[in-house]
């Protein structure tokens, strides 16, 4: 019976498995591949994909493209603030994100109020432009 015993004993001695070998806590503990199913044992390399939705065109972004979060995004080349110009724009009041369905744009709405924005202040500078002039030729 003995005998039996520690051939039993030796055979445990020779698996790979930690949570039999050595008398340490860290070989105590099973390693992953010993838990998980073959069909499994990949999932933790994997990167976990964070999805949003642009507030504007609703178009899927994902963790690997740039997004921009509307409440405290300056415009590239206007430097006016992002949600200022969303509310001007789109006749809303954003100023938490409770009341919105999304909290982040993309890079191409994020373009074009930026692009709206400059085209505006053109806009302004022409008009004063001609008021000035026509009120220049006024006095004469």
């Amino acid at each position: 019976m003995e005998s039996l015993d520690n051939l039993v004993t030796e055979q445990i001695m020779e698996t790979e498995n930690p949570a039999i070998i050595g008398n340490d806590i860290g070989d105590k503990m099973l390693s992953q591949e010993s838990v998980l199913p073959a069909e499994m044992s990949g999932v933790e390399d994997q990167p976990i994909a964070l999805e949003w939705k642009c507030l504007v065109c609703d178009a899927l972004i994902t963790s690997a493209v740039i997004r921009y979060d509307v409440l405290y995004t300056m415009l590239p080349r206007s430097g006016v603030l992002l949600c200022n110009s969303l509310n001007k724009v789109m006749w809303t009041n954003y100023v938490t994100t409770s009341t919105m369905r999304s909290t982040v744009i993309c890079q191409v709405c994020l373009n074009l109020f930026d692009d709206l924005e400059l085209a505006e202040e053109q806009c302004r500078r022409l008009r004063f432009t001609l008021t000035t002039n026509f009120a220049k030729s006024m006095e004469i």
